[in-house]
C-alpha cells in the first residue's frame, strides 16, 4: 500500500488542456507572446510551446522541425540536418507530458519545490 495521495483529482493532461486554451485564447486577442507570458506567469518561450502544442503557432523552423519529427528523425538527426541546438529542436517540439513548471502540480513536485526552497534557505542562513 503506497503513501496517500494529496491530490488525487490531480491531472497533468486537464491542466495541459486548462494551459494551452487559455493560451489561446489570449492569443487570438491579439495579446503579445510576453504579455501571455506576463499574464499567465510563465516564460516566453512556454507560451510558444503551448501555442504549438494547441496548433496555432507557425513558423518555418516550426513546420521543418515537426515534420521531420513526425517522420521519425531523432532529436540529434534534425539538430545535425538543421544546423540547430537541441533546445532549438525541443522548443519547436509540442508538449507530450505536461507543462514543467505550472501552477498546480503534483505531490512530488511540490516536495521538489519545497526541498529546493529549505536549501536555498539553509544558503543565505550559511548553513
Amino acid at each position: 500500500m503506497g503513501r496517500k495521495s494529496i491530490h488525487p483529482d490531480y491531472d497533468p493532461e486537464r491542466v495541459l488542456k486548462e494551459l494551452i486554451g487559455i493560451t489561446k485564447e489570449l492569443y487570438e486577442k491579439s495579446y503579445s507572446y510576453r504579455r501571455i507570458a506576463l499574464e499567465l506567469d510563465l516564460s516566453v518561450s512556454k507560451v510558444i510551446k503551448l501555442l504549438i502544442t494547441g496548433g496555432v503557432y507557425d513558423s518555418d523552423i516550426c513546420r521543418d522541425i515537426n515534420i521531420l519529427y513526425n517522420s521519425g528523425k531523432t532529436v540529434a538527426e534534425i539538430q545535425k540536418k538543421l544546423h540547430v541546438s537541441k533546445a532549438t529542436v525541443q522548443a519547436y517540439l509540442p508538449y507530450k507530458k505536461g507543462v514543467y513548471n505550472a501552477k498546480e502540480c503534483s505531490r512530488n513536485a511540490e516536495r521538489i519545490r519545497e526541498y529546493r526552497r529549505r536549501k536555498k534557505m539553509a544558503k543565505l542562513l550559511g548553513e
